[in-house]
């Protein structure tokens, strides 16, 4: 018996399987200029991960009364058996926000320290492990959380610490992602938070499209957002033009 050919229809597709729009993106930055902040603007219900203390009392009292779940991981040391329980913890957690049909977003801040977390659970420190061999197993593990998310309908966010970019021993005002490198070629929007002063002293917050391979995201590469407009609502629209800024609240 023939096979029926048809062409590719991946709206039909989409729509009988009951999708929506979703985004997963890495945002990156140096510290304090505006990464959760634009994070915690996503859709909400919004379960934050927090793996940042300066989150806890700087950005969250910010969002008090939204519709976000906070859980936090802080090893108690930097053993492996403490880098164990907060590890089981943190996949528990991803586990049923993944599972929750409430749940619209997920936030992780930071997954510099999952990925620090993930090294601790598996050696007992975060560094001067020598073989780079010995950081395949948990780089497939932190692989295959991202990998997850695809079969949901979740908004997924992964904020990233940035350290300098030196080059031939030479610091030139460049930095890089600090932690997991394969993240940005995991996910579909690689965005970059700055801030800026004027020459009045009010600070200025940007977010910059640094690539975007989904809806009119290629469109946008280098686009920023500032101040008002910088934030996860406004970005979604610009990359779904067909959608709008209430559906991303």
């Amino acid at each position: 018996m023939a096979i029926e050919l048809k062409p590719l229809n991946i709206k039909a597709q989409q729509k009988k399987a009951g999708y929506r729009p979703r985004i997963l993106c890495n945002v990156e930055g140096i510290q304090k200029h505006g990464k959760s902040h634009f994070s915690l603007t996503a859709p909400k219900w919004l379960w934050y991960m927090n793996f940042d203390k300066i989150s806890d009392e700087d950005i969250l009292p910010k969002f008090d009364g939204q519709n976000i779940v906070v859980s936090q991981y802080w090893p108690e040391d930097l053993t492996k058996e403490a880098g164990l329980v907060v590890w089981e913890k943190f996949l528990a957690d991803w586990k049923e926000a993944k599972s929750n049909p409430d749940i619209r977003t997920i936030v992780v801040d930071t997954f510099t320290e999952v990925r620090n977390v993930c090294l601790q659970k598996s050696f007992g420190k975060v560094s001067q492990l020598g073989n780079q061999f010995v950081y395949g197993g948990p780089h497939q593990e932190l692989r295959q959380l991202i990998n997850e998310v695809y079969t949901t309908n979740k908004n997924l966010i992964l904020v990233h610490k940035e350290k300098k970019l030196y080059t031939d021993g030479n610091w030139k005002g460049e930095y890089e992602l600090q932690g997991f490198a394969d993240t940005p070629f995991l996910v579909q929007t690689n965005l970059r938070l700055s801030r800026t002063q004027d020459k009045d002293g009010r600070w200025h917050f940007n977010c910059t499209v640094m690539d975007c391979s989904i809806g009119q995201g290629p469109d946008l590469i280098g686009a920023e957002l500032s101040d008002e407009a910088c934030n996860f609502p406004t970005l979604a629209t610009l990359i779904f033009p067909d959608t709008s800024v209430e559906e991303w609240s």
